[in-house]
């Protein structure tokens, strides 16, 4: 079960990212860590990662 939610957090962590909001801006709205929330934005654009 907790797979389950951290996937559901990591899908709308992805979800804020592409509506344009930034590592820091995330992990304040959902209370979470930033170095958690950069790992999952790196999961998922590895591009991109730090550059907000």
């Amino acid at each position: 079960m907790e797979e389950h939610g951290e996937v559901c957090i990591q899908e709308e962590v992805g979800r804020l990212w592409e509506q344009g909001l930034s590592e820091d801006e995330i992990a304040g709205r959902m209370g979470l860590d930033a170095g958690y929330v950069s790992s999952v934005v790196g999961m998922l654009a590895p591009d991109m990662v730090g550059e907000d």
